[in-house]
């Protein structure tokens, strides 16, 4: 397709504009990872370039790309395939690891269907222009007094909204997070598991739709919180709204196919059994779940499912869900109050909630464990893996924001202190992990 179609200017200087303005408002990078860089464009760039070269596009080539994309056949193919099912089928052995392998020739029958001139799939076509891309740096004048941090500026039964106008880094980016808070969601270890899964497959969603906002350096991304849903956008605030409005678009028109219930559930399935079978995210999980009131487990979480969901109790709970709920909302950096307070009323307008009858909280009460000694010992649920994992958690209580920063600097002092030892006692495992991460 590519290839009759031809270089197309349209999206060459659509890929321009996004390096440019990636380019431009790039964050500092690490200093070793800069000059190996720089060193590797030395040799490949005239000195004019070393800094822009592999980053920038100065003048479209026709010619080049079409020579490039002559080079694209199938008769130039190198087809890797990986299973399990091809095993006893690979007679070759690879010297370093011993991975077995097989060579073949692509089979006849495909060779001379793609050496004719075969009908494209009618599905295929380029692109259509990116309308994610930002074209509008300007910074905003701001419509409210400076603070030093983000205050409420709305506030109403059905949600809130804290804003923080940019006067520091001076950039046309802004930074976005809403918790759509339900009270639903902690009420059995079957609702957590069905929130996960309407979470996954509302990712699932998305994936292709938020494509272009993603190519244009826009970022999102959904978690799935203890107490609610969490969206968080970031990016240039020029066409973020549209990212903004398109997540909660998806979430309105929620809905999903057999397939991609079948398939989510499924990978839910393995992510759990993964965290039960590692001994430290066991061990976290039973820490919180000893320390945290009304916390469900990973593996009531895992019977749950291994029981089995239906299609039918899921959408029955994605409509619990977004009846009844409490959006608390974040926006910062270059968007004015004004502006930003739209983003909270399209949620309302949107998804058109009700108001929690009562609050919901938004964290786990935390169990004030008493001044003594206690041990818990559990074997771990992989009999294959002899690792073992011990912690050891000192409780200090409701503390100042002074003593909660310095038993901060105290954890990072820890760390680093830890460091050191495992370089004074593993110089070599430690190069070798540096070499691995030098060479990746």
């Amino acid at each position: 397709m590519l290839q009759k179609t031809g270089p197309d200017q349209r999206i060459w200087e659509e890929i321009q504009k996004i390096e440019a303005n990636e380019f431009h408002y790039q964050e500092q990078t690490d200093p070793v990872e800069y000059v190996e860089s720089l060193c590797e464009n030395m040799q490949l760039f005239p000195k004019e370039d070393i800094l822009t070269g592999d980053q920038l596009l100065f003048e479209y080539k026709p010619e080049i790309i079409a020579e490039a994309l002559n080079q694209l056949c199938p008769q130039r193919a190198n087809l890797i395939l990986l299973s399990a099912s091809h095993e006893g089928q690979c007679h070759l052995k690879e010297k370093w690891f011993g991975t077995q392998y097989n060579v073949e020739d692509i089979d006849k029958h495909w060779s001379d269907i793609w050496a004719s001139d075969f009908m494209l799939n009618p599905d295929l076509h380029l692109p259509e222009e990116n309308r994610y891309i930002a074209t509008d740096f300007d910074l905003k004048v701001a419509d409210c007094p400076q603070t030093e941090y983000p205050v409420s500026i709305l506030n109403t039964q059905q949600g809130c909204l804290w804003y923080k106008k940019d006067d520091k880094f001076k950039i046309p980016k802004a930074y976005i997070r809403f918790h759509l808070i339900s009270p639903l969601i902690q009420q059995s270890a079957e609702n957590v598991v069905l929130f996960d899964t309407f979470v996954n497959i509302f990712a699932h969603n998305l994936a292709e739709p938020a494509y272009e906002a993603d190519v244009a350096q826009l970022e999102y991304k959904l978690v799935a919180g203890e107490h609610g849903l969490i969206i968080r956008v970031k990016g240039f605030n020029h066409k973020l709204p549209l990212l903004f409005q398109l997540i909660i678009d998806h979430l309105a028109d929620f809905s999903f196919t057999p397939e991609v219930f079948e398939m989510i559930t499924e990978q839910l399935k393995k992510t759990y059994f993964n965290i039960l079978i590692k001994p430290e995210t066991l061990a976290k999980d039973i820490r919180l779940l000893i320390l945290e009131h009304g916390r469900w487990s990973m593996t009531d979480k895992y019977e749950t499912l291994m029981k089995g969901l239906s299609i039918d109790s899921l959408l029955l709970f994605v409509k619990a869900f977004k009846s009844q709920l409490f959006a608390e909302g974040l926006v910062q950096g270059n968007f004015t109050s004004s502006e930003s307070k739209e983003f909270l009323d399209y949620v309302v307008e949107k998804l058109q909630f009700l108001p929690q009858v009562h609050p919901c909280p938004v964290q786990f009460q935390v169990t004030d464990l008493p001044t003594a000694h206690l041990l818990c010992k559990v074997k771990t649920l992989n009999k294959g893996d002899a690792n073992s994992e011990v912690t050891v958690y000192y409780q200090s209580g409701a503390r100042s924001l002074r003593e909660y920063s310095l038993m901060e600097l105290l954890v990072v002092s820890l760390d680093a202190l830890i460091k050191q030892v495992d370089l004074f006692l593993f110089p070599t495992a430690l190069m070798i992990k540096t070499l691995e991460h030098r060479y990746s």
